[in-house]
């Protein structure tokens, strides 16, 4: 009958070993929601970077189909126009996260001071010498940032359109699997620490 006891304590002594590693390795509720956030982060970003990869595989067959349509013009880099201009899109930090800001848009949405201040800073471009008036400052701004697809001329294939967008498109899916990764980073950093 002792032997049966002494089985029965070890058993009883292993199952609250067994039960206080348990309880003091099992994950809290904050654990929880922070690896539910994660999962979800994973997910979001996977399935992006495969909409990423497409626009960027469709973007190039695109320009791949304008220079098959276009006869006397090629579409790449031995046609660029390589004249110095303001890009029209450009990466920047607004809140906690990266976006994509089109200048284009900027000139147009921005408020009365902040135009001022715009069309004073482009006031120092060249002017024109052989005319005699002097250039007006909307016209400056709207000839610093250019459509690129206007370097090919104004009337371009509609394939050269599609592929600028898919490209634009692109931009900002890159833009934003960033700002995931930065999230999944801080999340896995946040759970390593508890």
């Amino acid at each position: 009958m002792n032997w049966v006891r002494n089985k029965s304590l070890k058993h009883e002594n292993v199952s609250n070993q067994i039960l206080h590693f348990t309880m003091s390795t099992m994950p809290t509720i904050d654990q929880h929601d922070k690896t539910i956030q994660l999962l979800d982060l994973l997910n979001e970003y996977q399935e992006l970077t495969t909409i990423y990869r497409l626009h960027f595989i469709n973007g190039f067959l695109n320009l791949s189909r304008a220079n098959f349509q276009s006869e006397k013009t090629k579409f790449g880099k031995d046609t660029f126009d390589m004249r110095s201009y303001d890009a029209c899109k450009v990466v920047g930090v607004i809140g906690d996260e990266f976006n994509v800001i089109d200048r284009r848009d900027a000139i147009v949405d921005c408020d009365f001071e902040d135009r001022n201040a715009l069309e004073l800073q482009q006031d120092t471009q060249l002017k024109n010498r052989k005319k005699n008036e002097k250039p007006t400052k909307t016209d400056n701004a709207a000839n610093t940032y250019k459509d690129p697809i206007l370097q090919f001329g104004a009337l371009t294939p509609p394939q050269l359109k599609t592929s600028q967008e898919d490209f634009d498109r692109a931009l900002k899916l890159s833009v934003q699997i960033i700002n995931i990764r930065r999230k999944i980073a801080t999340l896995t950093s946040e759970l390593e620490s508890i």
